[in-house]
């Protein structure tokens, strides 16, 4: 049984240290691959700001991916909402939004 081991704490540190930086760890036990990927100095960055933007975005990356660059980031919690419609937040009785 593969056993998980956290990254050193100089890792964690860079990047919390470093601007566009990735961590995509999945050094986790019952991961298929014990594994971790580290992205530093981005040859640039994408970002959408509104859902009208994300079909720029994937043009974007799938274009770098093709190029045979690799592609890494996140998406907010509040994207969630381009991709499936029911997951939009609504306001609560106060008109204040509610997860």
């Amino acid at each position: 049984m593969k056993r998980w081991h956290p990254l050193p704490a100089h890792v964690y540190a860079l990047v919390e240290q470093t601007p566009a930086t990735v961590l995509l760890e999945n050094a986790q036990p019952g991961a298929a691959e014990l594994r971790s990927w580290l992205f530093t100095s981005p040859l640039r960055t994408i970002a959408a700001d509104e859902p009208a933007q994300l079909t720029n975005l994937f043009s974007e990356t799938e274009s770098a991916v093709a190029s045979g660059h690799c592609v890494a980031g996140f998406f907010t919690y509040e994207c969630g909402a381009a991709f499936e419609p029911m997951a939009a937040m609504r306001p609560n009785q106060a008109g204040q939004p509610v997860a």
